[in-house]
């Protein structure tokens, strides 16, 4: 009995200029969102980036790149890209090396990929009471 080696076929054979087309539609969907934020730091750091610019591979090289320096200057909720209400878990370094730094996920962001084998289950959001 042969077994299935595609966790979504449809997904991990699609023609290569349709998944080109595919990422850059959610590179520019995610662009937005973060202009769209108010986050101070997406407005100034994408200032100068427009969505419709953004057409293939070749244009990801204009998309500035957010570094550890950024996180830690940042540090702790200046890159929240959602209102804190919608916040569901905050991962933070212990800065052993330097300052700490944190990144945070909100129940869009920490929803299981589409793709995400079965051996790989939901994380549960969980919030602490405030």
């Amino acid at each position: 009995m042969a077994v299935e080696q595609f966790w979504d076929r449809a997904a991990e054979t699609m023609p290569r200029d349709e998944l080109e087309r595919l990422q850059m539609a959610r590179v520019r969907a995610c662009v937005a969102r973060l202009k769209a934020s108010g986050t101070e730091f997406y407005r100034r750091r994408l200032a100068d980036v427009s969505e419709d610019g953004l057409r293939s591979m070749e244009d990801l090289a204009r998309l500035p790149f957010t570094t550890k320096s950024d996180l830690r200057e940042n540090y702790p909720f200046g890159l929240f890209a959602v209102p804190s209400h919608e916040i569901v878990r905050i991962h933070a370094s212990s800065g052993s090396t330097a300052m700490a730094c944190s990144r945070v996920g909100s129940a869009f962001t920490m929803r299981p990929a589409s793709w995400a084998p079965p051996w790989c289950p939901p994380r549960r959001a969980t919030r602490r009471a405030s």
